[in-house]
């Protein structure tokens, strides 16, 4: 999933964030990774997920880590860690923010989601903080970003250039990019919402869950055997 070169490519990353409304500040959430909920939990604080799968092969155990702003990415980071693990791996899914040691494990897989064409701040904060690391082991990175559900390919084609800085930090054996979901039911401030609004209609995406689970189990398969390697 390299980037390819975006030849011609006639409006800049600032002029498109500025279009698509980050003049709003934090009201706007561009190229987001959003939550699907049920009824019963809209407005409410999520639960970010922190799991183990498969048995204990303390020789092929892998980390999945992740950052997300409400749910929505560590439901694409929980698919990828079940993936592995059904390889025959034992893979440990734990948010960003509780990774404190990566001793036990031989490969890591890092996501984020993606707010104005950039990883979240913890998610940053862990590559930085663990980079000589890192470098030394398989490491995989994910992101989830809404602009991958836009029909418009110029907006699509900036997505994966967004993971740049991360593959000259760390030199990731593969690198993902997958949509996300935004429902705006779930957001009771009318601030948020009105942000949201205006960057749905700025990329002309329908509110929605747009997770392609078929793009995240192809790149889970393909992604094993590079951190078994």
């Amino acid at each position: 999933m390299n980037p390819e070169p975006l030849a011609g490519r006639s409006m800049s990353r600032r002029k498109f964030l500025k279009a698509a409304g980050i003049v709003l500040g934090s009201a706007v959430v561009i190229g987001t990774g959003l939550t699907v909920l049920d009824d019963s939990q809209k407005g409410s604080t999520i639960s970010m997920l922190d799991s183990t799968f498969g048995g204990n092969n303390m020789s092929q155990r892998i980390l999945v880590t992740y950052a997300s702003q409400a749910g929505s990415t560590a439901g694409v980071a929980e698919a990828i860690a079940k993936s592995l693990a059904a390889a025959g791996s034992t893979v440990d899914l734990r948010p960003v923010k509780e990774v404190t040691d990566l001793s036990a494990y031989q490969a890591v897989v890092i996501g984020s989601a993606v707010h104005s064409g950039k990883w979240m701040p913890e998610a940053t904060a862990f590559v930085r903080r663990n980079q000589a690391r890192l470098r030394q082991m398989p490491t995989a990175i994910f992101q989830v970003c809404m602009m991958l559900a836009s029909s418009n390919e110029q907006y699509r084609s900036m997505v994966p250039t967004w993971l740049d800085p991360l593959r000259e930090e760390l030199r990731p054996v593969s690198a993902g990019s997958f949509s996300g979901a935004i429902l705006l039911d779930h957001y009771p401030k009318l601030t948020d919402k009105l942000g949201l609004k205006i960057f749905l209609a700025t990329v002309k995406i329908k509110e929605g869950d747009y997770r392609d689970w078929d793009a995240v189990q192809s790149w889970s398969e393909h992604l094993r055997p590079l951190l078994m390697n």
